[in-house]
Parts: C-alpha cells; structure tokens; sequence
C-alpha cells in the first residue's frame, strides 16, 4: 500500500508539473510518464519529431533495476506538426527542467538522459545544474544533413522536409521534419555547445559509428569538451540512429544501467 501511495503521489505531481495528464490532443502512446519506484530517478526524453515511444523500452528496462524514470513528452511533440512549428528550444528545456525538479526533492540520486535532441536538454540539465551524471545518446549538435545549418533561412519559404521512418513508434512519429523545429535544435545545439565544459559529472555517450542522422563526431566533440572525470564514448558498429529501438537493445539498456549504478 505505501508504495502504492507512493506511485500515486509522484504521479499527481509529475502531471501539475510538466502536463502529462491525459489530453485528447495527444495521440495515444505518445504520452509522457513515471515508472519505478527506486531512490535514483532519471529524467529521460525522446529525438526531434518523435514521442515517449522512442523511449519507453529503456526506460521500463530501467525501471525493473529499480529505477524511477520520468519520460518527459517534449512539447509540440506527439500532438500536430503545426503545433511544434510553434515551438523554441526554451519550451523543450523548460518541461525537461520541471521534471528534474519534480524528482530531485523525492530521490537520493537524479541522472539526466536523452536520445538525439534530447541527449542535447540532458546536457542542458548537467551545464545549469548539480545532478550525478548525464546518459546522452547521438546527442544532436551536428546533423547529418548539412542544410540543417540553414535552416534558420529555408524556415521562411518551406515548412517540412521528408524523412523516412522506422517501423517501431511510426504512429507516434512526425512523417516529416518541421523545419522551423530543425532551425531551433542548431540554435540551440550551439548554444550548449560552447558551455560543455561547464558539464563536470559523470557521462555515458554512446552512437553509431556510421550515423545516418547526426554525424558521429557530435559524440567526440562532447567527450572531448566536457570537464569529467569520469567518463566513457561507446561506439556501435553499423548504420543506424535511434538505437534504442534495436534488436540489440537490451545490450545497450544494460550498459547505461551500469554506468548509472556505478555512479550511484
């Protein structure tokens, strides 16, 4: 019953902070959620474009290891295209703080994490705040597509650009980029980057060495610029992005697993 009641509370709060109550506007499997009940909480969110779905396999895994996750929809996602046009990288990273908010009076230990853009708020969190240590996956500070840089320029003549999907979470997916959306993650991608020295906790990155939407070196530039001391950079062999969705995930899963029990 007390962790029932426990859940339940943690629940309550998370919606009146970051608005994952049930909303007829978000389509179903793209909400945000809690799950877990451990002492270490990890704020996780998903890529550009997608929703809670690219996520949730992780954060369940994690959540059987006895920790509570908090998956944050980013706003505009999971809802209308037309709505995240509307969206700044402010709004992105303001829901993601709400939520480290929520956990960090309830939980002994708080980690940040992200998939794509989202791996970019995770270092956000770990520039701005004292957490215990950041899991940032193919963090976005580079596209692959090299007209993303200009972005903030195509914005005003074209709205959406074509993308190809995965099967996994294809519902919960935008078929194609806002490219106002795009021009915001650059934006905001440079301006984390020229403060990731600032970044002195613990940090898992990990992307495919051949990836096909954000180019590789996003990882070494972040490996390379943080102050840790501790840190690791995995490397997975093969083409790819959101590895999470993988049939090798599990491997994967175990390895942040690891890197945040060792950290704990």
């Amino acid at each position: 019953m007390k962790k029932a009641l426990s859940l339940l509370f943690l629940f309550l709060i998370a919606c009146s902070a970051v608005n994952i109550a049930v909303d007829t506007s978000i389509k179903q499997g793209s909400e945000g959620f809690v799950v877990g009940d451990g002492s270490i909480g990890l704020v996780l969110t998903h890529g550009l474009g997608a929703t809670p779905c690219e996520v949730k396999d992780l954060a369940n895994y994690l959540a059987g290891k006895n920790i509570t996750v908090y998956v944050v929809r980013l706003p505009g996602h999971g809802t209308s295209i037309e709505e995240l046009d509307s969206k700044k990288w402010e709004d992105w990273y303001q829901n993601y703080k709400e939520a480290y908010m929520t956990l960090k009076p309830i939980k002994s230990k708080i980690f940040a994490a992200g998939m794509s853009v989202g791996g970019v708020i995770a270092l956000k969190l770990a520039e701005d705040e004292d957490i215990d240590g950041v899991v940032a996956l193919a963090p976005a500070l580079i596209f692959d597509d090299s007209r993303s840089n200009y972005a903030w320029f195509f914005k005003y003549f074209s709205k959406y650009s074509s993308r190809t999907l995965r099967p996994e979470c294809k519902d919960n997916t935008y078929d194609k980029f806002s490219i106002k959306s795009v021009a915001e993650s650059v934006e905001f991608a440079k301006l984390i980057r020229k403060d990731l020295d600032k970044v002195t906790e613990p940090t898992f990155l990990m992307q495919y060495k051949d990836d096909d939407r954000v180019k590789p070196e996003s990882s070494q530039i972040v490996y390379d610029s943080i102050s840790s001391e501790k840190k690791e950079l995995n490397w997975i062999d093969g083409k790819g992005h959101v590895f999470l969705l993988d049939e090798d995930k599990e491997k994967y899963f175990e390895q942040i697993y690891q890197f945040i029990k060792t950290n704990s």
